[in-house]
């Protein structure tokens, strides 16, 4: 038989709601709450096994997939209706006893960041540009009777009015972030390859939210013509906001 032991999703407060049933996850065991003072650990009684060799799985279809996509469930459901700090995924934690102990050691840490994130969600905003053709020559322009030199002076300008554009878009770009932090507790970007200009986190009061996403409708207007298209996701749980780590006894793994 396989040894078994608690793997935490999230500390969250003692008046969470209960876990049973949470859709799309299979549980042999129900999630549950181990509380301390008001801060509560969610967890799930598994099978340390469950965790072996998730490295080499497929990336999609794997268990590594599977058990991730069952975190991310418990935390949604978690924060449907409390305030919820993700735990990175594979905390596992061996008992209770352990767990009360973790509670009891990051207790005031927990409470801190629960208040920090108590009423807000958190929304992500990419921005991506679409390409500026720099291989035109601007106009209604015969080349066959353009010389060497005049064509020359049409390419350089024809550069310059790219690296415009795209000076044009850095610039409404951070005019888009700026603003948008400031409707926002918090806000973080993040690094961003190729055409995405912008992919960024912005930590928002509820009752804030409706002003914030006018202010994307507005900005989003004004970046269409330039050619940057802007995209909102969320409401998520604050993973971006949370940096809460188990580096104590008793836990088995921590992701």
């Amino acid at each position: 038989m396989s040894p078994t032991a608690l793997c935490a999703y999230a500390i969250t407060t003692d008046h969470a709601p209960d876990l049973s049933g949470t859709p799309a996850v299979s549980f042999e065991v129900e999630p549950r709450l181990i509380a301390y003072l008001g801060v509560a650990l969610v967890v799930a009684e598994v099978d340390v096994d469950r965790f072996a060799g998730l490295g080499i799985e497929p990336a999609e279809d794997g268990r590594l997939a599977r058990l991730a996509r069952e975190h991310d469930a418990v935390v949604r459901a978690v924060f449907r209706c409390a305030p919820v700090l993700p735990l990175r995924f594979g905390t596992v934690i061996t008992d209770s006893d352990a767990a009360l102990l973790l509670l009891r050691a990051h207790h005031e840490e927990a409470r801190v960041w629960l208040d920090r994130v108590q009423g807000r969600r958190e929304w992500g905003v990419r921005g991506r540009g679409s390409r500026i053709d720099d291989t035109t020559v601007p106009g209604e322009v015969d080349l066959a009777n353009v010389s060497g030199t005049q064509y020359l002076a049409l390419r350089r300008q024809q550069l310059t009015g790219v690296e415009d554009a795209r000076r044009g878009r850095i610039a409404a770009i951070r005019t888009l972030h700026g603003e948008l932090s400031r409707r926002a507790a918090e806000s973080t970007s993040r690094d961003h390859p190729g055409d995405l200009l912008l992919d960024a986190a912005y930590l928002v009061d509820t009752t804030a939210e409706a002003d914030f996403h006018a202010e994307v409708r507005r900005l989003s207007d004004e970046l269409g013509p330039r050619g940057v298209s802007v995209e909102v996701t969320g409401p998520w749980p604050p993973y971006s906001f949370t940096q809460i780590e188990f580096a104590v006894a008793g836990v088995v793994a921590n992701g």
